[in-house]
């Protein structure tokens, strides 16, 4: 029997280690941190793009800011609230437990989540800044959102020059601080405050890129990718992701643009098709009475909202309606024997006695040219 086949192996699967801080509490004991978001985000971005992701912290403890957990939105909150998940969180590994000689071959990225307590464990973290300069040794992307840059901050790479030294990198903003009501509490350093990212990453020769508040604002500078918010942290990973896919970072931004604009369309389609029907709803009741005729029908609802079709449609069956609604009423206009504008008899002598009280009231038009004498019949 011939010896079987050897089949290949697959595509590898990329992991991404993502670090959290193990710092629990501000130099004053109020409880922090590490910034919920800022990991779930991340984590489901890799994961939805097939990548495994596993937790490290500082010491091997990592315990979420109060305030990042009851201000969760829904994607976060599912996370939190589903077991298995929220077990990643509870145990991470240490930084130590993390072998550097494998660790670039282990993964593919190392991605530093945010949080107050970031602040006060993650610049002096010998281990972290091992493994930052391992990866950008073998040349693998560096990621760290909102605090977490300050783990930067004292990288010396081999030939003795700071990682941040000429680079483009932002961070968690003084003016995103002082709106946090944290300003002072970072750079009190009487009081034990470490100064703020912006602060650390300027001493360390690094170019602070600013945005404003709270919005996103991802930089890249060669290897170096950094987010300045909690709204940054899912387009970073995204950023990691189109760094090892490149025919996905050219096609698919214009594809969701092209899906956003969709969207931002069908919400204005909906909300002027709400509009036009409340105003089409108090025209009929204020002023789509039979009287208007059917050219009065036809300027109003043209008027409603830049829905040309859709008024021309609605004219031609208020008009419908307005001569129907003539017609049947008592003493109508096509009575048999009758006249129309009560003039005349019936027949072609009756009508062309209407024509001519018509011409004879041309001034007494309406605003939307219908001759008022023969509207009211």
């Amino acid at each position: 029997m011939a010896d079987e086949e050897e089949v290949p192996a697959g595509p590898k699967i990329k992991k991404c280690l993502i670090v959290v801080t193990s710092c629990a509490a501000f130099p004053d004991e109020t409880p922090t941190g590490y910034y919920l978001s800022e990991t779930v985000h991340p984590y489901n971005v890799f994961v939805s793009n097939g990548w495994e992701v596993a937790f490290a912290s500082v010491t091997g403890t990592a315990v979420a800011d109060p305030s990042s957990v009851s201000g969760a939105d829904a994607e976060t909150t599912a996370f939190w609230e589903d077991p298995e998940k929220k077990a990643l969180l509870d145990a991470p590994k240490a930084l130590a437990e993390v072998p550097l000689d494998t660790a670039t071959t282990d993964y593919e990225a190392i991605y530093f989540a945010g949080g107050f307590g970031c602040m006060f464990d993650f610049p002096e973290c010998a281990e972290a800044q091992a493994l930052i300069k391992a990866f950008v040794e073998a040349e693998k992307p560096v990621a760290a959102v909102c605090h977490g840059p300050c783990v930067l901050a004292n990288v010396v790479l081999g030939d003795e020059t700071k990682l941040l030294a000429d680079k483009l990198a932002t961070g968690f903003s003084d003016a995103e601080e002082d709106k946090m009501g944290k300003l002072e509490v970072m750079t009190n350093k009487e009081a034990g405050g470490k100064g703020t990212c912006a602060e650390m990453i300027t001493a360390a020769g690094g170019k602070f890129q600013l945005a404003t508040p709270f919005t996103c604002n991802v930089v890249k500078s060669g290897l170096l990718y950094t987010g300045q918010n909690p709204a940054s942290a899912a387009p970073l990973a995204t950023q990691i992701v189109y760094y090892y896919d490149p025919i996905k970072a050219e096609f698919e931004p214009p594809r969701l643009a092209l899906l956003s604009q969709r969207a931002k369309l069908i919400e204005e389609m909906e909300a002027a098709e709400l509009n036009f029907n409340a105003k089409l709803g108090d025209f009929k009741k204020n002023g789509g009475e039979w009287r208007c005729g059917r050219r009065q029908a036809r300027g109003a609802a043209d008027q409603i909202d830049g829905r040309p079709r859709r008024a021309q449609r609605v004219a031609r069956r208020l008009g419908r309606e307005a001569r129907a609604q003539r017609d049947a009423a008592p003493g109508g206009a096509r009575r048999q024997g009758g006249s129309r504008g009560g003039g005349g008899g019936g027949g072609v002598e009756g009508r062309a006695k209407e024509r001519e009280m018509c011409a004879g009231h041309a001034r007494a038009r309406g605003p939307a040219g219908v001759c008022v004498r023969r509207s009211r019949l």
